[in-house]
């Protein structure tokens, strides 16, 4: 009888738990996310500072300065880690980063690897350099990501399925390829997603398709499931044991045994306050193992993680910084994607003549990966910076453009047009697309300081009806006359564009959904929809700048802040009035695999 009444008690008292309440141990944990990145000074700092005289502390090269990131602030945090063996901390880096300990560092390596092996160290990792991925097609991370996971394992480093990215870079698109790729838990940085949709309390987790997502350095007081969360750190590596000093300023980028000791400190004292000083990985599984489940999140734009101070990605994509003379944002942008081209081209044509170049191709790739850096147009671009970048790109054309005419002449052809989308190689040459007509079919706003320009319509097709756009600025002699706008109208309730990583399908965002004063779309495809059945799509080519949007207009808006101010600059865009397959058509025609006459 006594067994009955208990019994009964026990369901009682189950039964007025509220929904989802756990029964076990509160989830408590401490996380944290380190994001290392060896190109933090691409290039090294020489020309860093704009003096006519030199500072020796300044004038170090790319090598030094990627072993200070190393010896100063890398080791350190490996070492705290050897203190405390029950620990885990969640430690992002990109691919190259290993190839440097690999080549100077050795000893380090062998100190990574025995820490992950022990569960010391989460190590994430999502591509092999510290690329703007969000901002091109598809296949430049594809070949990224295959880099980066050969590197990880010809050194026998095994990869968390967790996704954290250089700049804090995510997206929806990006959860797909996850899924896809062997990666199934997104840390999604908190003020992307506060920037679109406000403040929040965040949930345990969340389900984006088929992949987790925790809203990253936001913290979890989750009463009802007792879920509770800290996070000790979200942000650049290398600053937390130099005292917040970053490598720009090597003469105070040192070691700080106080800096080590304070955040010790607090993490033994969450510790002791029965917080899990464990993984991101550990954590959601622990989730689930709870039978806690995850919520639906809401409609996400690709963005990056401080967009408060960055106004998005318009700091990567037309928009100055501090050394706005010197900044070239465009040129980066739309030279990298012209080396994307020119490789695909160089494929195309080395398979029709029957040359097996890939080990010479494989290195424009990796040349292309550093043009894609993301430092090079951002957040404060110095000249040495925006040199390498543009550098990188251009070799990785010189490589591609050497097997082109290597092939040509292997085919005994002296003038070619190379399909990169059905592979075909046939004789001919360029000849732009459509007839000069008076106008287009809307009325656009183009603005630019101190300079002229004209504007040519060209018709393309009539089904889809298809215009072609020219821009023409021309120089000027006022050294501040660096912003071009160009503004297309836009109608409609949605915001309609392709996401990072996924080229072939339009993605439909309702402004309803969102409470952002502005947005700045990366558009990797260069497609954005401009309603009623109208598309747009930059030549990426040409201009690959952030497009403005706020919901007051819903007009779009390209702009670029760093437009030199001694050359003739000429945008190409293109519309289509159709359906979304035109569009996405038209974009892969243009940008991802276009036709090229060489």
């Amino acid at each position: 009888m006594k067994r009955l009444v208990s019994t009964l008690l026990l369901a009682i008292l189950l039964l007025g738990l509220p929904a989802g309440a756990a029964v076990a141990d509160p989830v408590k944990y401490s996380l944290s996310m380190f994001h290392f990145n060896i190109q933090y000074v691409i290039g090294g700092l020489y020309g860093f500072v704009p003096l006519p005289i030199d500072i020796p502390s300044w004038e170090i090269g790319p090598d030094e300065v990627e072993d200070m990131i190393v010896t100063e602030s890398f080791v350190p945090v490996l070492d705290l880690l050897e203190h405390h063996t029950n620990w885990t901390l969640t430690i992002e880096l990109q691919a190259y980063f290993i190839e440097v300990l690999a080549e100077r560092f050795p000893e380090v390596l062998d100190q990574l690897r025995d820490l992950v092996d022990a569960g010391g160290v989460e190590l994430v990792s999502f591509h092999y350099a510290d690329q703007l991925f969000i901002a091109y097609p598809y296949e430049d991370w594809q070949v990224s990501n295959d880099r980066a996971k050969a590197v990880f394992e010809q050194y026998d480093l095994t990869l968390s399925p967790v996704v954290f990215c250089q700049e804090g870079q995510a997206g929806e698109g990006m959860t797909e390829r996850m899924a896809e790729t062997g990666y199934d838990i997104l840390a999604w940085p908190k003020n992307l997603w506060s920037w679109q949709h406000g403040d929040f309390d965040a949930a345990p987790f969340y389900q984006m398709g088929d992949t987790y997502v925790v809203a990253g350095g936001k913290g979890v007081s989750d009463d009802v499931n007792q879920v509770y969360v800290d996070w000790s750190f979200l942000d650049d590596g290398e600053k937390m044991a130099t005292g917040d000093f970053d490598p720009y300023f090597p003469w105070f980028f040192h070691y700080q045994e106080g800096s080590v000791a304070e955040y010790e400190a607090g993490l033994m004292e969450k510790e002791a306050d029965g917080y899990k000083i464990g993984s991101i990985s550990d954590y959601v599984n622990d989730l689930l193992d709870a039978g806690i489940d995850p919520e639906p999140a809401p409609r996400l734009l690709d963005g990056t993680w401080q967009p408060d101070s960055t106004e998005g990605v318009s700091m990567w994509l037309g928009r100055g910084g501090l050394w706005r003379k010197d900044e070239r944002d465009n040129h980066v942008r739309s030279l990298a994607y012209q080396a994307h081209q020119e490789i695909l081209a160089a494929e195309t044509i080395a398979e029709q003549a029957g040359l097996d170049r890939a080990a010479v191709l494989d290195e424009a790739w990796r040349q292309l990966h550093n043009a894609d850096v993301s430092d090079g147009s951002g957040i404060n671009p110095y000249r040495g910076e925006v040199e390498y970048v543009i550098a990188s790109a251009a070799e990785a054309i010189r490589i591609a453009r050497d097997v082109i005419e290597e092939a040509k002449t292997a085919l005994s052809l002296e003038n070619v047009l190379i399909d990169t989308a059905n592979g075909e190689v046939t004789a001919g040459e360029y000849e732009k697309p459509g007839e000069k007509v008076p106008q287009g079919p809307f009325q656009i706003l183009v603005q630019a300081k101190d300079r002229t320009f004209k504007t040519k319509w060209f018709q393309v097709s009539e089904d889809p009806a298809t215009w072609r756009l020219e821009i023409a600025f021309s120089d000027s002699e006022n050294k501040k006359a660096r912003e071009l706008f160009v503004t297309f109208p836009g109608t409609g309730d949605e915001i309609l564009t392709t996401t990072a990583l996924i080229d072939d399908e339009v993605r439909s965002y309702p402004w309803a959904d969102f409470n952002f004063e502005f947005w700045y779309l990366p558009a990797p495809t260069g497609l954005i929809g401009l309603g009623d059945g109208t598309w747009l799509v930059k030549d990426a080519a040409n201009e690959h700048v952030g497009a403005y949007i706020e919901p007051s207009t819903r007009n779009v808006r390209f702009e670029d802040q760093t437009a030199p101010w001694f050359e003739t600059i000429t945008w190409v865009f293109y519309v289509v009035q159709g359906s979304a397959a035109d569009a996405l058509t038209l974009a892969d025609r243009v940008n991802v695999h276009p036709v090229l006459a060489r």
